[in-house]
């Protein structure tokens, strides 16, 4: 089995988390990447969302702050940087979000 845990030492298991996309509980799923996303997580927690963020749609990332923040990163890891400018865009509008990125 392998788990996540965020620096508040949740942990979530992905066999659970895959359950949530096979049953199509996107709301459910939301709620757990957030509490994932919320706390500092490392590059590795990133490389393990990436899959769970793919069920959402650009439309229903950009609604939800910490899953554009992440999908920014990610998409930034993976070399796509005019989609990853696109949600920093996105993200900026969040007072709050904008501390996760500095950019000019």
């Amino acid at each position: 089995m392998i788990f996540m845990k965020n620096r508040d030492n949740e942990f979530f298991d992905q066999q659970k988390l895959d359950e949530l996309v096979k049953n199509r509980d996107l709301d459910t799923l939301r709620d757990q990447m957030v509490r994932i996303l919320a706390c500092p997580c490392c590059l590795n927690g990133f490389k393990h969302c990436r899959k769970y963020l793919k069920v959402f749609s650009v439309e229903e990332i950009q609604q939800t702050p910490y899953l554009a923040t992440a999908a920014a990163l990610i998409c930034a890891i993976y070399g796509d940087l005019k989609q990853a400018e696109e949600f920093c865009q996105y993200v900026e509008q969040f007072p709050l979000m904008k501390l996760h990125f500095c950019h000019e």
